[in-house]
């Protein structure tokens, strides 16, 4: 079965000992071992890229590391694009990853990230490839079904009304539309995605495309999926966004001071394949697989105090 008896820790014997212990970390080595097994026996190319660049593509939800020199990468989205348009073809990479602000039992600034991109394939390719016995569901039914508001359509009123009727803790401050789905998202959905066996949650709203392409038959969808298991998102795919005008006018309207990729740009105008591409968190595959949070996978995470 995908879940085993729970890892193994015990408290640290002394401070100065990583938290997670052998037996997890002999795990863990494993499932890194079978992972470049698998994608190296479907053709994929192990590559690797800068982790600390000078520009970067921002994203309103990501907030980076940013050093006098660059930016710590939070995903190496942005140089193995431009390895797909210099015709790699279907590529992956396990590296770290860093996001400010993110700490917590399933976050930490610092992760590994196995991120890979298949050229000539589609969303839906990808998650046959990513795995066959996951269950899918469309993003607005997931939404609809755990809110019972529309997601295109309703009103901050009516969300705190919901919050109010559901017992949680109703937000400090304004809050607009796109602050409020985020907010129900992570109460009210997302704890209740692939319970009992993994999921697909497919059609991404369109204002939540990041990278991905609009859906051609709604331009209010867009081709990005997450998968979930348990309630813990493991992974974040596209079908990739290759119009280079969409992508600059998408990563202009982001705020921020980010200096933005030009060599990302130009390999777009260059010309990326059709490709989709998956980012999934390891520690995350290894608490879906084995229980536990990030400390009892990650030999010494940010400190809590």
């Amino acid at each position: 079965g995908i879940m085993s008896n729970g890892p193994t820790n015990k408290l640290p014997l002394a401070p100065w000992m990583p938290t997670a212990s052998l037996p997890n970390q002999r795990l863990r080595a494993s499932l890194l071992s079978q992972l470049r097994a698998e994608l190296q026996s479907q053709g994929l190319l192990e590559v690797n890229t800068p982790q600390l660049w000078p520009s970067a593509i921002p994203e309103s939800e990501i907030d980076l590391f940013t050093l006098p020199e660059g930016h710590l990468m939070a995903s190496p989205e942005a140089h193995m694009k431009r390895l797909l348009a210099a015709g790699f073809g279907p590529i992956y990479q396990i590296c770290p990853a860093f996001r400010r602000g993110e700490l917590g039992q399933r976050h930490n600034p610092q992760f590994t990230i196995l991120e890979f991109y298949l050229p000539g394939v589609d969303d839906q390719g990808l998650m046959r490839f990513l795995d066959q016995v996951s269950q899918v569901q469309p993003y607005l039914s997931a939404f609809a079904q755990a809110t019972g508001l529309d997601y295109h359509h309703f009103t901050p009123a009516q969300a705190l009304q919901l919050c109010q009727a559901q017992g949680l803790p109703t937000p400090a401050g304004e809050m607009d539309r796109r602050a409020w789905t985020d907010f129900l998202f992570s109460f009210l959905v997302q704890p209740r995605l692939g319970l009992g066996a993994p999921l697909f949650l497919t059609r991404f709203p369109a204002d939540q495309a990041s990278l991905a392409r609009l859906d051609s038959t709604d331009a209010r969808l867009s081709r990005r999926f997450e998968w979930f298991y348990q309630g813990l998102e493991l992974g974040n795919g596209f079908w990739e966004l290759a119009d280079v005008a969409e992508q600059t006018r998408r990563l202009a309207a982001q705020p921020g001071k980010v200096r933005l990729d030009q060599g990302f740009l130009a390999a777009l105008e260059a010309g990326l394949p059709e490709a989709s591409g998956v980012a999934i968190g390891i520690e995350r595959l290894l608490m879906a697989l084995h229980g536990g949070d990030f400390k009892d996978w990650f030999s010494f995470p940010w400190p809590q105090e």
